[in-house]
């Protein structure tokens, strides 16, 4: 059982480092454990007891086991030697069958991005230094102003959405706004709340600002308006993050009707949303609704983050933050306190973008994730006949879930998938409790 004993003690590691355990909260009982590993109870003693030395859980004689209340005093060494999260076994096998047969047709289905083939081509026919120059003395800590007013002018054609260029605070793409809300706006301490399964939970951003996040389940409608609600009730939420658009890594697309009630509860409450739009442009039905929430009538105290990485590639991280004009430049002075700010290069590039060829690049994307989805789907359907994605609304992704007591089928797929020269992201790494893997279809390749 050495490979469930280590499986038990990364995912209560990495439940702890990224915020899921906050310090002092209680863990499950080592016979729930057990049970939810499908192993004996010696395994789970032996996990918790090697959590113990690590000074990440407490144990108290007759009440059971505790995160350690010195967890944020020890991450930060701990962070700074280690990427973001802890390798999990199947990580572990992937990188030593990768080493042993390099020339393999693998097939990357774990990446968040699009294949390079299917980003833009050709030449950037209106860039000159004079323009660049220009344009940079154009802008301020809030970024370009022209920028800011041809995303402005895209949002209003896009969802007859007007919103003001002093609305629009131009980053570096959705991390840093991100970095920029849950360090500027919010404080150590603040409980979050956060759909579950999440992207969220794959970023140390939220551990590094000492946050505390609430999950909140994801249902076919999208987040569970009930969890929401008991959040509420029970503890003093200070933001909700939302990803309604073909949700990463679900690809639920949250209804307009949740939508609604989402805003309504949280204006009821005065809790601010953070709502994470990243391929809402990426539809697989053309009637799809796909207007953000920030666009609603009474959205005014909410932020919105947009960004262009899903339709140019991850090379062009260039985003935009929406919200309130005072709460914008507040948080381009934070920026700007603890960055040199945003280079005029790119900035130049994506406006002249925007404004010419993002609708053909947009369209050119449709077409190929719904020829990418049929691929990956027929694919599935033909290998593993009972098995069904979550969601099949829009985006790149495509999540597959299983009950906690079907783990063996689940891992039985994943070996199989692996054999056949598949790579895919483990549910764990989006904070989900149950067996559970993404697929990024636009990574898929038949092989002859």
């Amino acid at each position: 059982m050495a490979g469930k004993y280590q499986e038990i003690m990364n995912n209560l590691e990495e439940a702890i480092l990224c915020g899921r355990l906050a310090p002092g909260d209680r863990l499950p009982s080592e016979r729930d454990l057990a049970t939810l590993y499908q192993c004996h109870r010696s395994t789970v003693a032996r996990a918790l007891s090697e959590l113990v030395d690590r000074r990440l859980i407490e144990r108290k004689v007759g009440s059971g086991s505790f995160v350690s209340r010195g967890k944020w005093s020890l991450g930060l060494p701990d962070r700074m030697q280690r990427s973001a999260f802890p390798e999990s076994p199947y990580q572990r096998q992937v990188k030593a069958r990768l080493s042993a047969q390099p020339e393999a047709p693998w097939r990357h289905l774990e990446d968040g991005d699009a294949p390079l083939s299917w980003l833009p081509q050709g030449s950037i026919k209106s860039l000159s230094w004079d323009k660049v120059f220009d344009a940079a003395a154009d802008g301020d800590v809030m970024g370009l102003t022209s920028l800011r007013e041809t995303v402005a002018k895209d949002l209003y054609a896009r969802y007859h959405w007007q919103v003001s260029p002093e609305e629009i605070l131009i980053t570096s793409g959705t991390q840093q706004a991100i970095f920029l809300v849950t360090h500027g706006y919010l404080n150590p301490g603040d409980t979050v709340a956060i759909e579950a399964p999440s992207y969220f939970y794959h970023l140390p951003i939220f551990q590094a600002a000492g946050l505390r996040l609430i999950p909140i389940h994801m249902q076919s409608e999208g987040p569970s308006i009930e969890d929401l609600a008991q959040a509420v009730r029970h503890t003093r939420i200070s933001m909700v993050f939302l990803n309604p658009i073909f949700q990463n890594p679900t690809g639920i697309h949250t209804s307009l009707k949740r939508r609604k009630e989402i805003l309504h509860l949280c204006n009821r409450y005065q809790i601010p949303i953070f709502e994470d739009d990243a391929s809402a442009q990426l539809p697989y039905a053309r009637e799809t609704e796909n207007r953000p929430i920030k666009a609603l009538s009474g959205a005014d105290q909410m932020f919105y983050a947009g960004s262009i990485s899903k339709y140019m590639g991850p090379t062009i991280r260039i985003g935009w933050l929406i919200g309130p004009p005072h709460l914008m430049h507040a948080l381009a002075n934070f920026r700007r306190d603890i960055d040199a700010g945003l280079s005029a290069l790119p900035q130049h590039i994506l406006r002249d973008y925007i404004a010419r060829d993002l609708s053909l690049q947009i369209d050119l994307l449709k077409k190929r994730t719904r020829t990418a989805l049929k691929a990956v789907t027929g694919y599935m359907q033909a290998n593993f006949p009972s098995l069904h994605p979550v969601a099949t609304q829009g985006g790149f992704y495509l999540y597959y879930r299983w009950p906690i007591k079907n783990r063996p089928q689940y891992e039985a797929v994943r070996q199989q998938l692996l054999d056949d020269y598949i790579i895919i992201a483990e549910g764990q790494a989006f904070g989900d409790d149950r067996p559970a893997m993404r697929l990024n279809l636009t990574q898929f390749r038949p092989i002859s």
